[in-house]
């Protein structure tokens, strides 16, 4: 399996947070956080995101924990997903995202963060542990 660089997607209801990452390394890196703009706005966005990455796969996450009843948001994040794939030369794949936002409010409560520091930029370190978490899978 070849190195594979990707761009990972933490899909919210008010902000989207991305993080990129090269397989070969097995770690990806906060990147951004998106405010959620409309449809085309933010498909705009992420298409520069991906194209300045160099991302040669999209993985975006689905929260939908284990053994539970689909959540109302995860319509709309496939809806999303379906604009991806019509949009971009690359694949967009889903992974389950249950737990991201709360493993990285735990990481950062570890580093003493608390507050407002505690939650800034939270959406784009859940889409690195979310790309973390592919990438241990050996899905790259």
């Amino acid at each position: 399996m070849s190195a594979m660089r990707c761009l990972a997607l933490d899909v919210g209801e008010r902000r989207i947070g991305l993080a990129t990452g090269d397989s070969a390394l097995g770690l990806a890196t906060p990147l951004a956080v998106l405010t959620r703009r409309g449809l085309e706005r933010d498909l705009a966005a992420i298409e520069a995101a991906a194209q300045q990455s160099g991302a040669e796969a999209v993985v975006v996450g689905l929260a939908q924990p284990p053994d539970e009843p689909p959540l109302p948001r995860t319509a709309a994040v496939l809806r999303l997903v379906e604009a991806l794939r019509a949009r971009l030369a690359v694949p967009v794949l889903t992974w389950s995202e249950a737990y991201t936002t709360y493993e990285a409010l735990e990481r950062r409560r570890a580093l003493g963060r608390r507050g407002r520091r505690l939650r800034a930029g939270i959406d784009a370190e859940a889409a690195a542990i979310l790309l973390e978490s592919y990438f241990r899978a050996g899905s790259a």
